[in-house]
């Protein structure tokens, strides 16, 4: 990670888990169903799904990026307790406002934690914005606190 020491990094981990947390509850509640019937027609509800997760530390082209890869069984167990193929195609549907909310959740833990505060900065390649790191008033005390400039 390239954010501050040792403890800053943890901070911002932690944060990270719970926004992670966060957003699989939400998938496990509006998200992910299974289907039942002839061809599929019926909508279940789940109890959960079984998964697992992968935290990588930084991007393909090797710069600082905390980020979790989180792999789903195509089971789920239906409210009736029969493990049933699990409904991909809202998950699909869903996978980026998945990971835009993580993207939220996580801004608010992190400004919750360590008071910073974010700019909006202009893609390459798309209108979308992206945020980084901005220049709050805590976070221009702890740049200078430790030599940085703002």
């Amino acid at each position: 990670m390239g954010a501050g020491g040792r403890g800053t990094q943890a901070v911002i981990y932690a944060a990270h888990q719970q926004a992670l947390a966060y957003v699989l509850r939400h998938a496990e509640q509006c998200v992910f169903t299974s289907r039942s019937g002839k061809n599929g027609v019926v909508q279940e509800e789940i109890r959960g799904v079984v998964g697992t997760a992968f935290d990588h530390w930084d991007s393909r082209a090797g710069d600082p990026q905390l980020h979790t890869h989180v792999v789903v069984m195509n089971r789920a167990q239906s409210q009736d307790g029969v493990w049933r193929t699990l409904d991909s195609r809202g998950l699909f549907r869903a996978t980026v406002g998945l990971s835009e909310m993580h993207n939220g959740v996580l801004s608010d833990f992190v400004t919750q934690a360590l008071g910073w505060g974010w700019e909006s900065t202009r893609r390459l390649h798309s209108q979308v914005p992206k945020y980084e790191f901005g220049a709050s008033r805590r976070s221009c005390r702890r740049r200078s606190r430790h030599g940085w400039r703002p």
